[in-house]
């Protein structure tokens, strides 16, 4: 099952992801991190350092920090961020 429902694009997560190695996604609302870090981890081939979740209007929102042994940028390259 996929909780990962889509990336989220807005200024501040590009920046995010530029300046603190941090991804955004849009997720099912019932997901727990746990559930996300390992769909991220399996889906991009990452190490997830940590994850903070918020509930907006919009749904559930992910905010995945990576390890330094990976890049945010590259990562938001791959999936059309940039």
């Amino acid at each position: 099952m996929d909780v990962i429902l889509r990336p989220i694009a807005t200024e501040k997560t590009m920046l995010q992801t530029e300046n603190e190695n941090k991804l955004s996604f849009l997720v099912l609302k019932k997901s727990t991190k746990k559930e996300i870090k390992d769909e991220i981890e399996k889906k991009f081939s990452v190490k997830v350092s940590s994850i903070n979740t918020v509930v907006t209007k919009d749904g559930k929102k992910a905010i995945v920090t990576l390890t330094e042994d990976f890049s945010a940028d590259e990562i938001a390259g791959r999936i059309g961020i940039f």
